[in-house]
């Protein structure tokens, strides 16, 4: 990697804890079947976290060659925000704080029924709010 290279966002994807069905997503690259992707990451997640039995921590990050994938738990739903290139503690802030803003915006509500119209409206508003993330002056 060039010196200087920054960290790009790819994916975002909005993720109930529950049973790992996918609530929103939003893509800078049109990604296919993002739920089964969200399963996998529920899976891996739930693995880690059990084989360990650390009841009180959560997993915060799996890396795949040049790719990263940071993971934000909250209480009943978590984001999964998967970076390409090298991440920086001011990447990694700026996109927490992003997260935080776009939950204090937005409803995220995990006790609903997820139908095609639900799923749509959050990746609406993630492609909203996220759109634009990787540009320099944000």
């Amino acid at each position: 990697m060039r010196e200087g290279a920054l960290a790009i966002l790819e994916e975002i994807f909005v993720i109930r804890k529950e049973d790992g069905l996918l609530m929103g997503h939003f893509s800078l690259n049109d990604v296919s079947h993002p739920d089964m992707i969200a399963g996998m990451l529920t899976g891996i997640k739930s693995f880690i976290e059990h084989a360990f039995e650390k009841t009180s921590q959560e997993l915060e990050t799996l890396e795949y060659e040049s790719y990263t994938i940071l993971i934000f738990n909250f209480k009943t739903f978590y984001f999964a925000a998967v970076e390409k290139g090298p991440i920086k503690a001011e990447f990694k802030e700026k996109l927490q704080n992003s997260i935080f803003a776009f939950c204090e915006k937005n409803d995220v509500i995990t006790d609903q029924s997820l139908n095609k119209a639900v799923i749509d409206s959050l990746s609406l508003e993630l492609k909203e709010h996220f759109y634009g993330f990787n540009q320099l002056d944000k």
